[in-house]
């Protein structure tokens, strides 16, 4: 099923994205962050402040719980939403659209900037987030030995994402790649290529593309 997270994006208050940004920051020394917590980076009433985890509770873009004491946490949808948010002030792009690819460790959607050059033109770039890492077994060992989450999964998205888009940048152009645009927690930036999926082509001598490709 495809998703469209606009209706939600546009729903958001600036005040929401100070909450995300603060339970971001309070995610490196707890996985559960107090309203007292967040209060310390806004100064506003904790009724209020509730009231917004509330509806962002509602949209799935924060957790809550009860056990052992009262407290939020940062979802996917929420980290993801602090990247657009950056992408968008800087001016990577305007326009979101529908989902057009699921993968088991990540999504794709299509974005669109506006062409200033150019007028009614479009620059189309493909953004992925995503949305789970690769944890070896030494990591986690780790978490169980240490029984919490100081390697935390923001973070551990995040470097992920940075070493993918650093690689894209060592092998574009000289490898047939996407151009990487840019990139920011746990999302990349590129553009959009036209071609085939090798998986739907048959190939005489799949071997020899094999061997190219390595």
């Amino acid at each position: 099923m495809k998703i469209n997270i606009i209706p939600i994006y546009n729903n958001l208050q600036e005040l929401d994205f100070r909450i995300l940004l603060a339970l971001e920051l309070n995610m490196k020394y707890r996985k559960w962050v107090p309203v007292m917590n967040i209060k310390k980076y806004i100064h506003l009433s904790t009724d209020k402040i509730i009231y917004r985890l509330g509806i962002l509770s509602k949209y799935k873009i924060v957790g809550k719980s009860l056990i052992p004491y009262e407290g939020y946490t940062l979802y996917i949808l929420g980290y993801s939403f602090l990247s657009l948010r950056v992408y968008i002030k800087r001016g990577i792009f305007q326009k979101i659209g529908y989902n057009i690819k699921e993968k088991k460790n990540a999504v794709l959607f299509e974005v669109k900037k506006n062409d200033l050059l150019f007028s009614g033109n479009e620059k189309i770039f493909i953004l992925k987030i995503n949305q789970s890492y690769n944890m070896n077994l030494k990591d986690i060992n780790e978490e169980k030995k240490k029984n919490q989450h100081r390697l935390l999964w923001t973070l551990k998205l995040k470097k992920q994402s940075k070493h993918e888009y650093e690689i894209m940048k060592k092998l574009y152009p000289a490898v047939s790649i996407p151009k990487p645009i840019d990139y920011n927690r746990n999302t990349i930036v590129f553009e959009k290529t036209n071609g085939y999926l090798l998986s739907k082509i048959k190939l005489r001598n799949p071997i020899y593309y094999l061997n190219k490709i390595l």
